[in-house]
């Protein structure tokens, strides 16, 4: 259908209003035959991804579920797609929202629709399986996960041999997160490393995921104690996010306030400070004036400045 394809268009040039202007246009409009109504239930699920990429978390919630609702009955091949899109869909929607037991079990019922419809090796059921990870990671079942994301990254190398593909960086990043939070910090470098320059080669080098990336990476140095190594990650990945994420982005001024809290360990005041004050404006620019990260970090360059000024009257 035209106007759901421009939908798609508007999604990937990230013009989110133009996108749902034409979704509820097209979801409006009459469906008489049997196929074209799974054109509208298509419709359904791309209104729940573009809510969720709006982060209008219960309004995707709700499309994801009424597209699921209304496959209930509906057994052929494109229903069945359909309906692994959509609970695909959900289980981002509820981990966006923390609900990691419910997105679990929509990404298990996925993957069961998947794996009978996909040959195997299929990127499709690997990207599932990334995604499940990252949710039994959240869940601290850390074993369960690396056996998942195992297998992801085994397909992935089955389909890439050269293994540069975002979907095996993807996993990768993943398992060092669990390697990670499982308190295995020193084997998750190698994986955000790998990560790194799989993310470089094929997403370019100022992609959102290499500043990711660069941001794990230095918070594994800086709990490993290897600080030059953590302040070269961290300003790295603040000057990738700059320019992939805009510099008023929250999450680059997340970057820089953690960028601050290692130099300021360091005893690096004056760094800290600026970093500290460019967190400080971004957040301001960012939240309301009541939110707790602008408070955080108020009484840390507070802190800083006090040390400051009593080292310059040492």
């Amino acid at each position: 259908m035209v106007m759901d394809t421009l939908g798609d268009v508007y999604v990937g040039l990230g013009e989110y209003r133009s996108a749902q202007q034409l979704l509820d246009r097209a979801i409006g409009l009459p469906y008489p035959e049997e196929g074209d109504r799974l054109t509208r239930v298509k419709i359904l699920v791309d209104q729940g991804e573009l809510m969720r990429l709006q982060a209008r978390y219960p309004e995707s919630e709700d499309s994801f579920r009424r597209a699921i609702r209304s496959l209930a009955t509906r057994s052929e091949p494109d229903a069945k797609l359909l309906d692994a899109e959509a609970h695909f869909g959900l289980g981002k929607v509820l981990a966006a929202q923390g609900d990691y037991v419910a997105s679990a079990d929509a990404y298990h019922q996925s993957l069961a629709v998947q794996e009978v419809i996909f040959a195997d090796p299929s990127p499709v059921v690997g990207r599932t399986l990334i995604a499940l990870g990252d949710v039994l990671r959240n869940q601290r079942q850390y074993e369960e996960a690396i056996r998942v994301l195992d297998r992801a990254l085994s397909i992935g190398r089955n389909l890439w041999p050269d293994q540069l593909h975002p979907d095996i960086a993807d996993a990768l990043g993943v398992r060092g997160a669990v390697l990670y939070d499982s308190g295995q910090v020193a084997a998750s470098v190698p994986e955000f490393q790998e990560a790194l320059r799989i993310n470089r080669r094929v997403r370019g080098d100022s992609h959102p995921e290499v500043g990711q990336t660069l941001e794990n990476i230095a918070n594994s140095y800086a709990d490993l104690g290897e600080t030059g190594n953590a302040r070269k990650a961290f300003e790295e990945s603040l000057r990738v996010r700059t320019v992939a994420l805009g510099p008023d982005h929250p999450d680059v001024g997340g970057t820089a306030y953690d960028l601050a809290t290692l130099v300021a360990d360091a005893n690096d005041f004056p760094a800290a400070i600026r970093y500290g004050r460019r967190a400080l404006d971004i957040y301001r620019h960012a939240y309301p004036r009541e939110h707790p990260d602008i408070a955080l970090v108020l009484n840390m360059l507070g802190y800083w400045e006090l040390r400051e000024i009593g080292r310059a009257h040492v």
